[in-house]
């Protein structure tokens, strides 16, 4: 018998990839809105999509985003862990990146190429928008302290760092597991 011809694999792949990303969205969802209520003490920041009924993001019910009241940490670069987060912000997150020393290399990438923009590039844009910014040395332990502050108000954590600088840092999965038992961790890595 012969191999399937490519394009059914390709649509296999797809549509398996698609099943996936559904189901760890849907996971995700679960444990950050478990982890927001198990917080107590932090006022819900009302977002600004809440003013905007018709808004294709809402939940159905009572019409707030699906992640409003979730608060998630981006510790990341590029583009796959930073557009997880990314869309958990379209979807109602309050997203703070966290950036090391002068900022993710992904924002200058191709700026030469794009007149008239400063500072960042398109391309950083389509990943970062809707998120609140930080710089924090989190390989110094004065930047490590301020990281794990954000952290204990957090649900979430978006990751794309090698597992062995995280394991360094003390920032991999069983550390903080340990000291954040409330956080959910995501780590987003191309390989």
């Amino acid at each position: 018998s012969s191999p399937p011809c490519p394009s059914v694999v390709d649509s296999m792949f797809e549509f398996d990839t698609r099943i996936a990303v559904a189901i760890g969205v849907g996971i995700v969802t679960l444990l950050a809105h478990r982890a927001a209520k198990a917080r107590k003490g932090r006022a819900v920041k009302k977002h600004p999509q809440d003013e905007q009924p018709d808004h294709p993001c809402l939940a159905p019910g009572n019409g707030n985003p699906v992640f409003a009241g979730v608060r998630v940490v981006e510790v990341a670069t590029v583009i796959a862990a930073p557009g997880c987060a990314r869309i958990m912000a379209d979807l109602g997150a309050e997203v703070v990146k966290v950036e090391n020393g002068g900022g993710d290399m992904w924002r200058k990438f191709f700026l030469e190429f794009e007149e008239g923009l400063v500072g960042h590039g398109s391309l950083f844009e389509l990943s970062n928008i809707g998120k609140s910014s930080v710089c924090i040395q989190w390989d110094t332990p004065e930047g490590l302290s301020r990281l794990k502050q954000l952290l204990s108000q957090a649900d979430v954590l978006v990751t794309n760092v090698l597992q062995p600088s995280l394991v360094k840092a003390g920032l991999d999965y069983e550390t903080l597991r340990s000291e954040f038992p409330h956080l959910v961790y995501a780590q987003c890595t191309a390989w």
